[in-house]
């Protein structure tokens, strides 16, 4: 494994790469013709190939983990296709690996397609229409929803191939034409992870949102309650507690005619104190002096 650093010194950052070889499980040994793809983020998974002359059955696939640089050994279920090497291998939505075509025991090309699910370490096989002839040793590459195919060697006369094969695994169909703007979605269904994390804070913001909406609902009850006093005298013969509810409510209706009342003062207290104009002067009529 290639490792890669940044070293800081005097002169400025300085880019350090460095190889590692880290060890294989126990029993696991070298292979040829066999697929590493990466996936669900820091994950590199190998499917199939060939240790000798024996094929690896596809069941069995080692894992490594990047950022703890450790491998594994999974055992993998559901539709496991047959073993095989020289195929390919490209990841969908960074948890799905779609393996194609490669060669058996018998050197016999395939052109069946099967999917690992990263998450569950399921196989499955979708139903593919419009599917090229058997081929492997070839190459393919993934873009947005399209696994597409080339090169490599087809069954039919053991012969080169130079054809482009383009699958949409959205539909497991082989199509002809091709849609760059679809292409450019390198996350097509993105798996969406939900945390132990979000999980609880969810619950306590749910818990804590019902406990308000019921303390609001209990207030609003006393109110209506001292507002419209309709219980039945005996207190035996109400769901609610009258006397609670009734004395909740006397303080509660109490405290807000205070609050009206010290608003009122207060208003009437600041117009005594706004200050006035000038006062209006009015003249009298002008006094004869009984001077002609």
């Amino acid at each position: 494994m290639l490792n890669r650093r940044t070293k800081t010194n005097g002169d400025g950052a300085e880019l350090l790469m460095t190889w590692a070889n880290n060890t294989l499980p126990v029993g696991v040994t070298a292979r040829v013709g066999h697929t590493l793809t990466a996936a669900n983020g820091t994950k590199m998974v190998v499917l199939g190939g060939a240790i000798g002359d024996k094929l690896v059955d596809m069941k069995t696939l080692l894992v490594y983990d990047a950022p703890q640089q450790a491998w594994t050994q999974r055992t993998a279920t559901g539709k496991v296709p047959q073993a095989r090497r020289n195929h390919v291998a490209t990841v969908v939505n960074d948890t799905m690996i779609v393996v194609h075509g490669g060669t058996d025991a018998n050197s016999t090309a395939l052109a069946d397609v099967a999917v690992l699910n990263t998450d569950t370490w399921t196989w499955s096989r979708p139903n593919v229409t419009g599917a090229p002839a058997a081929r492997y040793a070839h190459a393919a590459a993934q873009a947005g929803p399209y696994m597409i195919l080339t090169f490599g060697r087809a069954a039919i006369g053991n012969d080169s191939d130079y054809g482009i094969y383009i699958l949409d695994t959205t539909s497991w169909q082989f199509v002809d034409q091709y849609e760059p703007g679809r292409a450019k979605l390198t996350v097509l269904f993105k798996s969406q992870h939900v945390t132990g994390g979000t999980i609880f804070g969810l619950l306590v913001a749910s818990a804590v949102g019902l406990l308000v909406l019921l303390i609001m609902l209990y207030i609003g009850c006393t109110h209506y309650y001292n507002k419209h006093p309709r219980l039945g005298k005996d207190e035996s013969d109400n769901m609610l507690p009258v006397a609670d509810l009734r004395s909740f409510g006397r303080k509660l209706t109490v405290r807000l005619t205070s609050r009206r009342r010290r608003s009122k003062k207060e208003d009437a207290t600041e117009q005594m104190l706004r200050p006035m104009g000038p006062p209006s002067l009015k003249l009298s009529p002008t006094i004869s002096s009984g001077i002609d």
